[in-house]
């Protein structure tokens, strides 16, 4: 079995090397240009997907939508073939073809196909939006919400307080209440934007995030209402926001009755 596995590895190496071309030299702009996405690391079947952008000012950065920080890599050093970070080599860069390339280090190769055009804001979103995320990772209560029930996505029967949101570190959004260990929903969730996304299949949740501290998250989505018009008739669409409080569940202490 572990020559098997040797002999893997060697024929992978050699099958990924022989499909780059071998020129050294990659064009700064090839790189620069666009946003480019991870879909493959050789050796792991686990999913994967993430983001990779090289800018003119040779900085490198990796980000991902699905890890406890959506930065990954940052601060890093990017000249010729080769990535840096803290002087130490990191990647080095070899093309595959005009919409792939691979980047290999110590322990892994990834593969990066070339996505959409790059733009240095995607690069602020993802450090932006990681602040939120940081502090949103782990268990929430529902404390309160400023009106009706209806208001809030699908939880768990009738009641809404006591409600255990826990936005895990890979994206996923499990609901219990908090007399129960076994979650009764599950969605996926991104920070984007200053706003807390839920998606359901096809549905999405868009929450504007008012206000989050290590121990208090606000969240002020909006609510229409239907209003009859006194001239010309019809009807006109007004819409108001409210509040939904949460506190951060520290398992050693009971927190409910803490102010910030």
């Amino acid at each position: 079995m572990i020559l098997f596995r040797n002999i893997y590895v060697c024929v992978l190496i050699v099958f990924v090397g022989s499909c780059t071309l071998q020129n050294t030299n990659i064009d700064k702009e090839f790189l620069i240009g666009h946003e480019w996405m991870i879909d493959t690391m050789y050796g792991q079947n686990d999913f994967i997907q993430e983001w990779i952008y090289f800018t003119a000012d040779d900085e490198f950065y990796r980000f991902s939508k699905y890890n406890k920080s959506y930065i990954i890599d940052s601060a890093c050093i990017w000249n010729g073939n080769m990535i840096w970070k803290d002087g130490e080599e990191r990647f080095s860069i070899e093309m595959i073809d005009s919409n792939y390339i691979l980047l290999k280090g110590e322990q892994f190769i990834f593969r990066a196909k070339k996505w959409r055009k790059s733009d240095p804001g995607f690069i602020e979103m993802f450090i932006q939006n990681n602040k939120s995320k940081l502090l949103l990772n782990g268990e929430w209560r529902l404390d309160s919400i400023e009106i009706g029930d209806n208001a809030i996505l699908p939880i768990c029967g009738n009641s809404r307080q006591g409600a255990v949101f826990n936005f895990s570190e890979d994206a996923n959004l499990f609901i219990r209440h908090e007399s129960s260990l076994d979650s009764c929903r599950s969605y996926f969730y991104q920070v984007y934007d200053h706003e807390l996304s839920i998606q359901d299949f096809d549905v999405i949740y868009s929450y504007p995030i008012s206000k989050i501290t290590s121990k208090q998250l606000i969240l002020e989505p909006e609510w229409s209402r239907m209003k009859i018009k006194k001239i010309k008739g019809g009807f006109d669409l007004s819409k108001n926001s409210f509040k939904i409080y949460f506190r951060k569940i520290d398992k050693n202490i009971d927190n409910r009755n803490e102010v910030e």
